[in-house]
């Protein structure tokens, strides 16, 4: 009976501790005026400026053969541009894969026998020097004679 008494006693005396710790709290918080919950950031109107846009990500993807990407240049631009030297076909090692992009800049995957190379304009591969390129066309040029590589 006393081992009863003593637990009672206890658990009383700690449950008025407790509930008088969280009672003083809360009567310091409400005395302060609620000054210890600050806030983060603050949010200001919006200007009106229309939020960019992301950018289009539509690269075509060098391994897919079975598909065929639409230029970005439409066919009346294109017969419009004269590159001033007579086409001939390019030799049959040379084989343009597709287009993709690195850092921003747009980079030809281009096969040549069984090893991929990636050139950007103005490089110089097997003797042909790129001229120019779109999403389904390389221009090379070599001794003053331009070559037109289409996708494959």
């Amino acid at each position: 009976m006393k081992t009863r008494k003593t637990t009672t006693f206890v658990l009383a005396v700690s449950a008025v501790l407790v509930w008088g710790i969280i009672a003083v709290r809360m009567i310091r918080w409400i005395r302060i005026g609620n000054d210890e919950v600050q806030t983060v950031c603050t949010v200001k109107p919006h200007d009106g400026d229309p939020v960019p846009e992301p950018p289009a990500m539509e690269y075509q993807d060098p391994f897919l053969k079975e598909i065929r990407w639409k230029s970005p240049v439409p066919e009346t631009e294109r017969q419009g541009q004269d590159t001033g030297a007579p086409e001939e076909t390019p030799p049959p090692h040379i084989v343009f894969k597709g287009l993709i992009k690195c850092s921003g800049i747009p980079v030809a995957i281009v096969m040549d026998s069984d090893c991929s190379v990636m050139l950007r304009h103005g490089d110089i591969f097997a003797g042909f020097s790129v001229t120019g390129f779109s999403y389904d066309e390389l221009v090379l040029e070599r001794n003053g004679r331009t070559y037109r590589l289409q996708i494959e």
